[in-house]
């Protein structure tokens, strides 16, 4: 019998002084995580599922810490 998982890592992308494209009273930064925060909470309760994020809220995050997360 096979054991399997699954690992999702979802990157927000931008967040703190990096808004990203802003149009429409819209910041990238803020629907980015929004659509990253609600893609977590649909998929992590199916079994063995696991999902990190790359920043959970506003923050910036280094292009170096990045590519080190994934």
């Amino acid at each position: 019998m096979f054991h399997t998982f699954t690992f999702l890592r979802r990157d927000a992308g931008h967040g703190g002084s990096d808004p990203g494209g802003i149009g429409n009273g819209l910041q990238e930064k803020n629907l980015t995580l929004k659509i990253a925060t609600n893609i977590k909470s649909l998929v992590e309760d199916y079994k063995d599922v696991t999902v990190k994020m790359s920043r959970a809220g506003d923050m910036t995050t280094e292009s170096l810490q990045t590519l080190k997360w994934w």
